[in-house]
């Protein structure tokens, strides 16, 4: 009887496995919710240009500890970071279409533009169990313009965030949290500088 449940529990374990590896789990990241602390010192509207490439990335890799693909949107959540970052730092944000330099009057309401670019990242996971640490290292580079297309800065940023997992079947949230850590610091670092760039109205 005992042979037979092992074997019960071995295939079980099996078909969970393989049903698993033929899933692909979506990491959606939203590192606005924990922007409690990023502090307006900003006192100019900044606009955020996002690349096409920046825009729409979208890795994917296999997770050997889950036996799963992850896909991390970091397009979606680096327009969450930045935009939700820089309402909350600056005295007001903009999307805009293109790099400076502008022609007379094009985008005149804003003072700075960046762009960023996520360069590197990496994660770990527990090997075992969900309710182990699951950490991740993220790299931006950030190039920061004035509207004449003069670079203020260009700065790569970088980050590591950690986060308790749980034992759960949302496995793309236990990914997920410790990259929403890790942008967390990074726009906070990011602020900081921009803050020391922008030219103070008079």
């Amino acid at each position: 009887m005992k042979i037979k449940r092992k074997i019960f529990a071995l295939a079980l374990i099996c078909v969970v496995c393989l049903g698993c590896a033929q899933t692909l789990v979506k990491v959606n990241m939203y590192p606005s919710a924990l922007m409690s602390q990023v502090k307006q010192e900003i006192p100019v509207t900044v606009g955020i240009y996002l690349s096409p490439d920046t825009a729409g990335y979208i890795l994917r890799r296999e997770e050997a500890s889950e036996l799963c693909t992850l896909e991390y949107n970091f397009g979606a959540a680096s327009r969450n970071m930045f935009f939700e970052g820089f309402k909350r730092a600056a005295l007001g944000v903009k999307s805009v279409t293109r790099k400076p330099p502008y022609g007379s009057g094009e985008n005149s309401d804003v003072t700075v533009v960046l762009e960023p670019q996520i360069i590197d990242f990496d994660e770990s996971a527990p090997a075992v169990s969900r309710g182990g640490s699951y950490s991740a290292h993220i790299t931006y580079r950030v190039v920061v313009y004035g509207l004449a297309g003069n670079v203020l800065l260009d700065k790569i940023y970088q980050a590591k965030g950690e986060a308790k997992g749980y034992r759960t079947s949302n496995i793309g949230g236990n990914y997920a949290a410790p990259v929403e850590v890790a942008m967390n610091d990074i726009i906070k670092q990011i602020a900081g500088d921009v803050a020391g760039v922008v030219e103070r109205p008079k």
